[in-house]
């Protein structure tokens, strides 16, 4: 289903108002722009057809797009809070790691994440899924992003965590 689409059976279509998703699911590595030709080379896991995707926003786009939604009431129907740029979550992880200046990290295996589940109370599907979101009506709407590349959100994101860690040790 895509973005926007005005099923009669969708409850925000209905009511007459925008119902956000910011939702998961598994991808399936494949370029959606590729249209033929040699595929470029890609990763073990990839090859196995499933690389799982992150989809990400800033916690100020976040808020920014829901005050432009009620701002916008001409829009109704699904609209997807996401950052235009979804990327693997090897590269999410990466980033994430050199912008908080840890060296390496370690790949949690479907055991590790079943444990964590349990914690979390939550199903182990849930974490291992993930589903490729655009948030194609922001962007036909003219919303504008200040983080749409996950590098520049993690900079600032980090640089707010190890201030508020600051603020937050000389109080204690």
């Amino acid at each position: 289903m895509g973005e926007g689409s005005r099923s009669g059976g969708d409850p925000a279509n209905q009511e007459g108002g925008a119902a956000i998703r910011d939702d998961h699911e598994h991808g399936d590595g494949r370029d959606p722009r590729h249209t033929g030709g040699p595929r470029p080379k890609r990763s073990r896991r990839t090859r196995r057809g499933r690389t799982s995707v992150h989809v990400w926003i800033h916690q100020q786009d976040f808020i920014s797009a829901i005050e432009w939604l009620i701002a916008h009431d001409d829009i109704d129907g699904i609209v997807n809070v996401a950052s235009p740029n979804p990327l693997p979550n090897s590269d999410f992880m990466q980033i994430l790691r050199h912008e908080a200046g840890v060296p390496f990290g370690l790949t949690s295996t479907k055991w590790m994440l079943a444990i964590g589940a349990v914690f979390m109370r939550t199903e182990t599907e849930l974490i291992l899924k993930s589903r490729r979101v655009v948030p194609g009506r922001l962007i036909d709407g003219g919303f504008v992003f200040r983080y749409p590349r996950w590098e520049e959100a993690a900079h600032d994101l980090v640089a707010a965590w190890y201030r508020a860690r600051a603020g937050t040790s000389h109080a204690a």
